[in-house]
């Protein structure tokens, strides 16, 4: 509220008064992000210009306050009707000005002959000020509304990322680390991919620094001999004339094509969510990415299509997790034509976790399988396709919950599939599917902070072995093996073999299997270490339960992203 003041004397006409009115409203953003809503801060207080009052001489009993509160309507004071006090100012140890009740007055004195001063007047209530008070209110206002529609603008913003950015959900770089409040909270995600083609190995991988797909590759040789070296360093898919630099999102996922002609790169752009492909040949590649569509929120999954086997060119099927994760999309690119669009109402509509579908392409009747999270209960959904009746059938519940992404293998051109995936315990869990067996997951024990990555040696003969390795909470690379090691097929230990004691990994593994030059079968192993570099081995595949003696990193440089979850 408005305090009167003392009667003044009368001014002095050879000063003039020129009183301004100041109104101040502080506003201004106090912090903006793109993941979180904005907080906004203002001023609290309204400074008074004491320049706008007019002048008066000391007194000595009441306080003047110095602010008033954002948004506090000063009221209006009939001065004529208030008794003359005299005042006093009265600053506390803050600076802040308190009301101090008027002290007693002594008796009236009549007055002196030296006492010919003008007895005070209460002064009139200042012109203008009506006007001035009309404006406060209407200013006050006004700062609130623009505050209430940026806060509003703000929240809507940071709700609107996060979600379209339920990758790497909390991670710095679901593009790196991040922090998690509790590090076994923490499940790193696949972030690279191999690929085999015209005699060597090619890993790939985000730049930690650009988000861009760089690679490198090793030359192949015979028996997974230890002279092999990588025949080039670490280059990007951005250079070279007519490229562009291409920010993504989730792993890259690589093909070789039916008949080897080319090796195909996939990634997902961060900006508009699109499929992009740039395509290796024999000594040649393309000179810039191919936008096949789509609107996805991370790594694509791809298969060589099992319905083109007469082509001439390369098919592939490629599926995706959807737009706001309503479910999963799929598409056919037959690379000696046009793409088309892509498929988003035939597979029955199912809300993901945000994982990546794991596909099993197979040549019998079951042509797909796919296999994800449910969004709200985290358990595991699965969907096939029949080539016989040419449709979809609906998500079959798993009734157990997993965290991170599944991980499927297959064999016999998918007659035959093994699933893994980390429970919400961080132990293992695996299963084996065939045609007319309902199984049930059950756990393999251990204690993660990745996800899996399996695969099959001796696929089809008596001595098929399966393959699992995984990321320990301890950060040790742990790995186990499912076979027939006597006596029927069975897990070879009840216990996790370390395959990297001295050396903390950083990432998800990743494993797979190729032909050396005798056409031989090699078993090739990378991760990141600590500081985001490639740790990469191979060796030859053997009847071995054991990998420990096997496996001889080699520090392969690269300043490369990992990617995980914090849940």
């Amino acid at each position: 509220m408005l305090y009167s003041r003392s009667p003044q004397p009368p001014q002095n006409p050879s000063t003039p008064q020129n009183p301004q009115a100041q109104t101040s409203f502080p506003f201004s953003p106090d912090n903006h992000t793109t993941k979180a809503a904005h907080r906004w801060g203002h001023s609290s207080m309204m400074p008074v210009d004491d320049d706008c009052l007019p002048e008066v001489r000391q007194f000595s009993d009441l306080e003047v306050p110095t602010h008033h509160p954002l948004g506090a309507i000063p009221e209006a004071v009939n001065h004529d009707a208030l008794p003359e006090v005299k005042s006093h100012i009265a600053i506390s140890n803050n600076d802040i000005a308190t009301i101090q009740p008027p002290r007693s007055q002594p008796p009236s004195r009549p007055p002196t002959a030296n006492q010919n001063q003008p007895q005070p007047t209460t002064l009139p209530p200042r012109p203008g000020s009506t006007k001035r008070r009309l404006w406060i209110v209407l200013g006050s206002a006004l700062a609130l509304l623009l505050a209430t529609i940026a806060l509003a603008l703000g929240l809507g913003l940071g709700l609107g990322l996060s979600k379209k950015n339920n990758d790497p959900p909390t991670t710095s770089n679901t593009t790196g680390p991040g922090t998690c409040q509790n590090e076994t909270n923490r499940v790193f995600r696949r972030t690279m991919a191999a690929g085999v083609f015209n005699g060597s190995i090619y890993i790939f991988s985000r730049g930690r620094k650009d988000s861009n797909i760089w690679f490198r590759s090793w030359q192949i040789k015979e028996g997974g001999d230890q002279s092999a070296t990588w025949t080039t360093d670490w280059a990007t898919l951005a250079e070279g004339p007519g490229m562009e630099l291409h920010p993504f999102t989730g792993a890259p996922t690589v093909v070789t094509s039916s008949d080897g002609s080319r090796m195909d790169v996939f990634a997902t752009g961060t900006m508009t969510g699109n499929v992009n492909a740039i395509s290796f040949t024999k000594g040649n590649r393309t000179s810039e990415w191919e936008n096949l569509g789509g609107f996805g929120l991370g790594a694509v999954a791809v298969c060589n299509s099992p319905t083109a086997e007469n082509s001439s060119e390369p098919v592939y099927d490629m599926w995706m997790l959807g737009k706001n994760s309503t479910s999963v999309i799929k598409n056919t690119w037959d690379t000696s034509q046009e793409i088309g669009g892509w498929d988003e109402g035939s597979i029955p509509v199912l809300r993901s976790s945000g994982t990546s579908p794991a596909v099993v392409c197979s040549k019998h009747d079951w042509k797909y399988t796919v296999f994800t999270f449910e969004q709200d209960t985290d358990e595991l959904q699965s969907t096939r396709f029949s080539s016989s009746n040419n449709i979809w059938e609906e998500w079959t519940n798993w009734k157990h919950k997993f965290r991170g992404d599944p991980v499927a293998v297959s064999v016999d051109e998918g007659r035959q599939i093994y699933f893994f995936g980390v429970g919400l315990g961080s132990n293992m869990y695996h299963f084996t599917w065939e045609k007319g067996i309902d199984p049930e997951p059950r756990s393999i024990g251990g204690n993660f902070s990745s996800i899996p990555s399996a695969v099959v040696i001796n696929a089809g003969t008596r001595d098929e072995q399966v393959h699992v390795v995984a990321l320990g909470q301890d950060r040790i690379l742990k790995h186990r093996a499912f076979g027939d090691f006597g006596g029927g097929r069975k897990w070879q230990a009840t216990r996790w073999e370390d395959l990297s004691v001295n050396i903390k990994g950083n990432s998800a593994p990743l494993v797979f299997t190729y032909p050396d030059t005798k056409g031989k079968e090699q078993i090739g192993l990378a991760m990141l270490d600590g500081d985001n570099q490639l740790l990469f081995a191979t060796w030859p595949a053997s009847n071995d339960m054991l990998w420990k003696e096997s496996v001889s990193f080699d520090q392969s440089g690269g300043e490369l992203t990992n990617e995980s979850v914090c849940l």
